[in-house]
């Protein structure tokens, strides 16, 4: 790590003291208007306004060229992957607010000049927001709302609490006070040649950031969607075979009911009887196991009916469950793309139709060098025409495009990630619409039916708790609900054969000899004030080494962090402050492709699990090495995944989860002092990742369950 320059404005609390790039003089507009005579004279305000509203459209076209320092380069490391405009909008709120002073009454400036309020975490400037927002109002500024109250920061230095109840606030004050005038209807701003709702969200959802808080993000998402189905009407379409088919049974009360079809009623049947599956809706204390019942129906008996063989499912008379699966995570080598492709692959296409809706064209990504693991799994749906084309920014299209699919299911991988799917989820194109842990979040989505979850995820001694965790039905599955390849395996199979044996030892990547490394190999948005304190006390309390008898100093101790994603100077600052002396055992290491990550990942001793939100990639490929993951479960499904995996393979969840901080610390200690207690955690790993890979139960848990939930929204309306 590298210490940051002396910014201009790093230790500025408020506009009073905050200087933009350009002469105040020549931007405050306001005082313009008063030498010209344009405040006081009645028939001239709707000058002054259109004066006003102009100006400041002008001043935030430019707001990183007005912040000295992000002009500047002073913010952000100029390593790693360039920081998009959602990273970089939260240090442009004090800059907004200089701007909005410069446009507003000289008089009125000084109720924006409180301490830290660009911080968006003090309740008791809560009347001072709504201030804010609506002089933003009256200068047409709907997009800057958007942004500068919703636009949720990555973690730096703020109140986690105080945020999220002012976000909250403002979020019940814009449901109630938005003008109807700056709403983003996309025929109306598209004419006027401005910018709508796709073009101005810059590509990733502005409530992303909520789920490494940790908490259930339910009611904050559930209400920004309520927000964003008011002031952008396009987004609320029901495909028109639908709209006569919403339904409200108190059998199953689906929200759109499939209509009665013979074949596909012959398929399920054979499905069911070849499968022995139990017809009806599962049901076990609401929750745990399968489809939720609201009447607590119980599990009814197997039909014992004689099918016809399961090779004739290729006759005309059969009709396939056509499912299509919605993401753009999936034509990259992404966490999504690892989650998901196996269930994909193993669907039994005997029953199923399985499509995928992509927003990049096959072609273009092919031409850019499609890695060849992406490629193998998605050839067949290239070379099938089993792709929906999407395109980015064309949300009536997308509606178009998956409407003519007509389709039973539509299961959206990873909602909250990027901005077009999930705005695109907000149309009802599917009787079953549902959500998975891809972003690992509720949807808070109405037009999203079930999340799929597993037991293993979810604190299932207390249901009420992934009950009130999602907006959708949740569905707890009897399995991790993902066949997952080894990672290993898929990278040796279809990227580098005997990658293995040409890994590079932990000498030739940096490291001195003997060292025990200790990994943390996640996105840095994942650290907090805790966890990096968790760092800091494992260096501190390893800086004599491992094994130090008699004064020999022992191993040494290193930290392998990642940081692909550049780190802000001012965290950069505070991580230097707390590690300072302890620094030159951080090795940082960047981008890498799959099999130089897996090598990076099996040189490491102990794998550690960030907290609140928790690795799941990350802690599978460290158990395909047989390399114990040191986690601290919380109660949102993010934070649980590690703890799951040790619950799946049968081992004692006290040897690697942690209840505290100070109880992680003492098992990662333990985890490098102990080398008769590592191995046997280790050996167990090894004997038991075999239900984490490529396990079939997996597969026909989840056809199960999208059997189940056809049956269930095909019940009969006089019901």
């Amino acid at each position: 790590m590298t210490t940051s320059l002396s910014p201009i404005n790093s230790k500025v609390k408020s506009i009073s003291d905050y200087r933009l790039s350009e002469p105040e003089i020549q931007l405050d507009i306001y005082r313009q208007c008063i030498l010209r005579g344009l405040t006081t004279n009645p028939l001239q305000q709707i000058q002054l306004q259109q004066i006003l509203t102009a100006a400041f459209a002008r001043m935030t076209a430019k707001l990183a060229r007005l912040d000295p320092e992000l002009s500047a380069g002073l913010i952000f490391s100029r390593t790693g992957n360039p920081p998009c405009f959602n990273y970089i909008s939260q240090f442009l709120r004090i800059t907004v607010l200089k701007c909005l002073s410069l446009c507003i009454p000289p008089e009125n400036r000084a109720e924006l000049i409180k301490d830290d309020l660009h911080m968006m975490d003090q309740v008791e400037y809560i009347p001072t927001y709504k201030r804010v927002f609506d002089y933003l109002a009256a200068l047409s500024a709907g997009q800057v709302i958007l942004w500068f109250f919703f636009q949720v920061p990555i973690y730096q230095n703020f109140s986690v609490r105080g945020y999220r109840l002012v976000y909250e606030s403002m979020l019940d004050y814009a449901l109630d006070k938005w003008p109807a005038e700056i709403n983003f209807d996309s025929r109306r701003l598209r004419d006027a040649k401005l910018p709508v709702y796709e073009t101005i969200s810059r590509g990733s959802t502005y409530y992303y950031n909520l789920v490494y808080h940790g908490l259930s993000d339910r009611i904050l998402i559930s209400k920004w969607n309520a927000l964003l189905r008011k002031i952008y009407f396009q987004l609320v379409y029901v495909a028109r075979p639908l709209s006569s088919q919403a339904h409200s049974s108190p059998y199953s009360n689906p929200k759109y009911i499939i209509e009665k079809d013979n074949k596909l009623n012959y398929l399920l049947d054979i499905y069911e009887s070849e499968k022995g599956l139990a017809t009806g809706v599962e049901s076990e204390k609401g929750l745990a196991t399968g489809v939720e019942s609201e009447k607590g129906l119980a599990t009814s008996q197997p039909r014992k009916l004689v099918y016809p063989a399961a090779e004739q499912l290729g006759s005309s008379s059969i009709a396939k469950i056509r499912i299509c699966i919605i993401s753009n995570k999936l034509v990259h080598y992404t966490s999504v793309f690892r989650d998901r492709i196996g269930i994909i692959n193993n669907l039994d296409r005997r029953y199923f139709d399985v499509w995928l809706g992509l927003y990049t064209p096959m072609e273009q990504v092919i031409a850019n060098n499609l890695n060849p693991i992406v490629w193998h799994f998605l050839e067949h749906f290239y070379r099938s025409k089993h792709v929906v084309q999407l395109a980015p920014g064309d949300l009536t299209g997308n509606q178009r495009a998956v409407e003519a699919g007509k389709f039973h299911i539509i299961l959206y991988a990873d909602l909250g990630m990027l901005q077009d799917q999930t705005l695109l989820a907000h149309a009802r194109l599917a009787p079953i619409q549902m959500v998975t842990w891809g972003h690992s979040d509720t949807s808070g989505n109405p037009e999203i039916d079930y999340y799929i979850t597993s037991r293993y995820f979810e604190n299932t001694q207390d249901l009420s708790i992934p009950k009130s965790n999602y907006s959708e039905t949740p569905i707890l599955l009897k399995t991790s609900g993902t066949y997952y390849y080894s990672p290993l395996k898929m990278v040796e199979r279809y990227l580098t054969p005997n990658a293995r044996a040409k890994f590079q030892t932990a000498e030739q990547l940096g490291f001195p000899p003997g060292a025990l490394i200790v990994g943390c190999l996640q996105s840095f948005f994942k650290f907090n004030n805790d966890f990096e304190q968790v760092l800091a006390s494992i260096l501190r309390r390893t800086a004599a080494g491992i094994g130090t008898v008699g004064g020999k100093r022992g191993r040494s101790v290193y930290l392998a962090l990642s940081n692909s994603i550049p780190f802000n100077k001012v965290h950069l600052d505070k991580l230097n402050l707390l590690f300072k002396d302890h620094i030159d055992r951080i090795i940082w290491f960047q981008n890498k492709t799959p099999d130089e990550w897996l090598n990076l990942v099996s040189i490491c001793h102990v794998m550690l699990d960030p907290f609140p939100f928790g690795g799941c990639n990350t802690s599978l490929e460290a158990f395909d090495f047989g390399i114990p993951v040191v986690c601290k479960p919380s109660n949102v499904i993010n934070g649980r995944f590690t703890r799951g995996f040790y619950e799946i393979m049968g081992m004692d969840l006290n040897l690697c989860c942690a209840a505290n901080s100070d109880e992680y610390v003492d098992k990662v200690l333990r985890l490098l002092n102990d080398e008769f207690y590592y191995t046997g955690v280790s050996q167990s790993i090894l004997k038991g990742k075999s239900r984490l890979f490529e396990n079939p139960e997996t597969v026909a848990d989840y056809q199960n369950m999208l059997v189940k939930l056809i049956r269930r929204h095909t019940v009969s309306t006089t019901l």
